[in-house]
């Protein structure tokens, strides 16, 4: 029998051949992110929002910070995208879309980018990015999208204006923030970033001055944040800028009788009270 056996298993490797396992096709990578000129392209075909993440901050050098709350929401969704020849910026706005992002820059390097949801949480490095070299490249060649691109980058030039005068570490980096948003064309921009600083955002005298400056400039100034500055504040120094940018852009508005009267009644100190006493008979002899 075990001759029998051992005939039978020759005949069969001669008519057969030798029985070698096939291996199994290498699956493509769901992700291809490239940068050129230090314009980034990327093609995604559901790959996990971290990774696309994590593939930018691979290829760009800039470190991406996430606040907790948001970690397993990046390793489940999934993005399905291609586009060419975009800032590292606008590649990751296209990403985060429907997520609060930051983008701090150094020179004109992007250097960090933070992810949030409220930004009271603790945040912590993208999970497995590889930091790639930041070494500055030659401008891309003009392309046929070329004005498409550009304003699509100066819109989130101005968004990170924006994003930098509302959180910016320092005053210092929330002053300059909002002086070079008086560069942006977006009016409502303008307009809302700097609502913002004054109704609720800040306290340092230094940045308030300069969102009034701001806010002055504009064809139509506001006057719903000035009031409520002037309500909310007890900074004799910016009480006495609320009067002033007041007695210039809101003499037409009964509210602003109604606030100046509150001020000159209730604070006694004497730069603030005598400043409005002042502008309440300018307004009383209109």
């Amino acid at each position: 029998m075990t001759v029998i056996r051992s005939v039978l298993a020759i005949v069969l490797w001669l008519v057969c051949g030798p029985i070698v396992a096939s291996a199994a096709p290498e699956a493509a990578a769901p992700i291809s992110v490239t940068i050129r000129a230090g314009l980034i392209s990327l093609d995604s075909r559901s790959a996990t929002l971290e990774q696309a993440l994590g593939e930018i901050a691979r290829v760009s050098g800039a470190q991406i910070l996430v606040e907790g709350t948001l970690e397993d929401s990046l390793r489940r969704e999934t993005v399905t995208a291609t586009f060419s020849n975009v800032t590292a910026e606008v590649a990751l706005r296209r990403l985060l879309q429907g997520i609060n992002s930051l983008f701090v820059y150094s020179a004109d390097d992007l250097v960090e980018v933070r992810v949030y949801l409220e930004g009271t949480g603790q945040f912590r490095p993208l999970a497995g990015q590889r930091l790639g070299s930041r070494a500055k490249q030659p401008p891309p060649p003009p392309t046929a999208s070329g004005a498409e691109d550009a304003d699509e980058e100066a819109a989130a030039d101005a968004a990170t204006l924006a994003a930098q005068a509302l959180k910016g570490a320092t005053p210092e980096q929330r002053v300059q923030a909002i002086e070079r948003l008086s560069d942006v064309s977006d009016i409502q921009l303008i307009r809302r970033t700097v609502s913002a600083v004054l109704g609720r955002r800040d306290e340092h005298p230094t940045v308030l001055e300069a969102a009034l400056d701001l806010l002055g400039q504009q064809e139509e100034p506001l006057v719903d944040p000035v009031l409520e500055l002037l309500a909310r504040t007890r900074d004799a120094e910016t009480r006495v800028r609320a009067l002033d940018y007041l007695g210039e852009h809101g003499k037409s508005d009964p509210r602003v009788r109604d606030a100046v009267a509150r001020v000159a009644n209730t604070d006694r100190r004497e730069e603030v009270q005598g400043n409005a006493k002042a502008l309440l008979e300018s307004l009383d002899a209109q």
